[in-house]
C-alpha cells in the first residue's frame, strides 16, 4: 500500500523538485529519487524502490516531453529555435535583432532604415527587405518612394507602356507616328497611328465582303451536290420502275424454247391477257388435239 502512495506522489514530487532548479542530469534525478524514497519508507524492501523510482523518472521525463511537444505559439508570435518559448512577432518597419527570453516574450526589434530596405509586416526575420529600384532606362519612373513600412511604387514613365498595366521590370516604349496620332499612347496601351487604322479600317472592309462571298460559294456547292446525288438517284428509281419495251424485237424463232418453259394453263392465260379470243385458242386446241407442244406454240404465234 505504501509503494503504491509513494509511486503516485513521486512524479509531482520530481516536478516539485525540478522546479527547485534541480539538475537536469538523469543520474543525478535518479539519485534524488532514490533518497526521497528511502528518507520516505526506510530501507525496507530496497529493490522495490528502485524500481519505482525508475517508474516515476520515467513517467515524469514522458511529461516534460510532452509538454515540449505541445507548445504552440499564437498567430501574432514564433517559437524560438529551443522550441521552449513564444516571442512576439516585429511590428512593420522594423526586423529581429535578438530573441525574447524567458519571463518576456518581447524580441528586440530595430527599425528599418527609410529609403533603403522596409518591412511591410510583423515579422521575426533577421533584416529588413531591399527597396526596389525604378530603373529609367528600363521606361520606369518612381511614383511613391521606399518607406520603413512598404516598397517603393514603380510606373510607366511619359513616353512608354504597359500592356499588363502594372510593370515593376520593364515597359515598352510607344510607337512614333509619321501620318499623325489616331489615338494617343497611355500607360497601359500603344499609340495607334493614323494611317495604320485607316489600312485596318480599309482591310477589314474588303475582307468582309469576300469572306461572305467565300461562304455563300461553299454553300452552293455543298446544295449542287446534294441536288445532283438526289437527281440522280431520282433517274435510278424510275428507270427501275419503267423498264424500257422493245416492241419492234421478233420472238419467232424462239417461241419453241419459251413454249418448253410453259405449261398450256399457262399459255392460255397469257394468251387471254393478250386479247386472243376464245374460239380462237379453242379452235387451236382441236386442230392439234393430242400434241400439248404444238398447241402451246400455236396459241403463242396466233
Amino acid at each position: 500500500m505504501i509503494k503504491k502512495l509513494l509511486v503516485s506522489f513521486l512524479p509531482s514530487c520530481s516536478g516539485y523538485l525540478v522546479g527547485r532548479a534541480i539538475p537536469r542530469d538523469s543520474k543525478k534525478e535518479e539519485k534524488v529519487m532514490q533518497k526521497v524514497f528511502s528518507w520516505s519508507t526506510g530501507s525496507q524492501h530496497e529493490s522495490d524502490n528502485t524500481l519505482a523510482v525508475q517508474t516515476a523518472y520515467k513517467r515524469t521525463a514522458i511529461k516534460r516531453i510532452i509538454a515540449k511537444r505541445e507548445i504552440i505559439c499564437k498567430s501574432d508570435q514564433y517559437r524560438v529555435p529551443d522550441g521552449k518559448t513564444c516571442c512576439k512577432k516585429c511590428p512593420p518597419g522594423t526586423f529581429k535583432e535578438h530573441d525574447c527570453t524567458t519571463g518576456n516574450n518581447t524580441p528586440t526589434c530595430s527599425p528599418c532604415s527609410n529609403g533603403v530596405n522596409f518591412m511591410d509586416k510583423h515579422n521575426y526575420l533577421e533584416k529588413c527587405r531591399k527597396c526596389q529600384l525604378c530603373d529609367s532606362g528600363h521606361g520606369l519612373e518612381v511614383e511613391d518612394n521606399c518607406t520603413t513600412t512598404h516598397n517603393t511604387k514603380c510606373r510607366c514613365k511619359s513616353g512608354y507602356f504597359c500592356i499588363a498595366g502594372v510593370c515593376t521590370d520593364y515597359c515598352e516604349p510607344c510607337d512614333k507616328c509619321e501620318n499623325g496620332i489616331a489615338v494617343p499612347c497611355t500607360p497601359t496601351s500603344n499609340t495607334v497611328c493614323k494611317g495604320n487604322f485607316w489600312w485596318t479600317l480599309l482591310a477589314l472592309i474588303l475582307l468582309l465582303p469576300l469572306a461572305g462571298m467565300l461562304c455563300y460559294c461553299f454553300w452552293l456547292r455543298k446544295n449542287y451536290k446534294n441536288l445532283d446525288i438526289n437527281q440522280q438517284y431520282s433517274k435510278n428509281v424510275r428507270g427501275e420502275e419503267n423498264p424500257l419495251l422493245y416492241t419492234d424485237i421478233d420472238l419467232s424463232p424462239h417461241i419453241s424454247s419459251i413454249a418448253e418453259g410453259m405449261t398450256l394453263p399457262q399459255v392460255k392465260t397469257f394468251v387471254r391477257k393478250h386479247l386472243l379470243t376464245e374460239p380462237t385458242i379453242e379452235r387451236v386446241i382441236q386442230d392439234n388435239q393430242n400434241d400439248t407442244a404444238e398447241q402451246k406454240i400455236k396459241l403463242l404465234l396466233s
